[in-house]
């Protein structure tokens, strides 16, 4: 386990240390939860669960059971904000359409 007590790049920095050296280690990263934006880089370098530190034990457990299994855990509240996060990061295609475009589009749609 590694938390983030020493920063959220301190912890990234030591993760990749540990799994450019050993490839098949399982590790779970407990991270502060204003710091739940380096949940994708922790699994992206090798980490196989990301939890924060208010995680309660019945689901520590679990994920330390699955991660056990070499099946990769993310705590529910943290997969739950990563993907709002990601989702209003993604530009509607449609803001770039200009107003002419739009009203053809919607004489498209009307058939």
């Amino acid at each position: 386990m590694v938390d983030t007590n020493t920063g959220a790049s301190g912890s990234l920095n030591c993760l990749r240390q540990i799994t450019s050296r050993y490839a098949g280690a399982r590790i779970l990263l407990i991270i502060n939860r204003e710091d739940y934006s380096v949940t994708n880089e922790a699994i992206r370098l090798g980490a196989k669960g990301v939890v924060t530190m208010e995680i309660p034990s019945p689901i520590l457990r679990r994920a330390i059971r699955l991660i056990d299994q070499g099946r990769i855990f993310i705590e529910p509240w943290l997969a739950e904000e990563i993907s709002e996060t990601l989702h209003h990061h993604h530009r509607n295609p449609f803001d770039a359409l200009s107003p002419r475009e739009h009203a053809v589009l919607h004489m498209m749609l009307e058939g």
